[in-house]
């Protein structure tokens, strides 16, 4: 008696990690909105502005390889940190509001 098996082991599958110099966020300072351009990964993203406490003021999904626009409106000029996470993975640019 023979068998012929075949194993995929779901969690070897390959992916994009995150890494600050994968995501393009543009034009910086910006003014009103700032785009965000995500690498190929596996699902969806979470785009997070961080203001200069750490305090979350913007939370947005973004689709894998696409350019996502972020609203800026209402914040104060100054500096921002923009958190991409996905895939277990996360990253983190700085953004200027003027």
């Amino acid at each position: 008696m023979a068998f012929l098996a075949s194993l995929t082991d779901p969690t070897l599958t390959a992916t994009t990690a995150l890494r600050s110099e994968n995501i393009g966020l543009f034009p910086n300072p910006a003014h009103g909105r700032v785009s965000v351009q995500v690498p190929a990964l596996n699902g969806l993203a979470t785009l997070t502005v961080l203001d200069a406490l750490g305090r979350a003021v913007r939370t947005q999904a973004a689709p894998a390889n696409a350019r996502t626009v972020l609203d800026l409106g209402g914040l104060a000029p100054g500096l921002y940190a923009v958190r991409a996470e996905a895939g277990g993975t996360a990253t983190t640019q700085r953004l200027v509001v003027e």
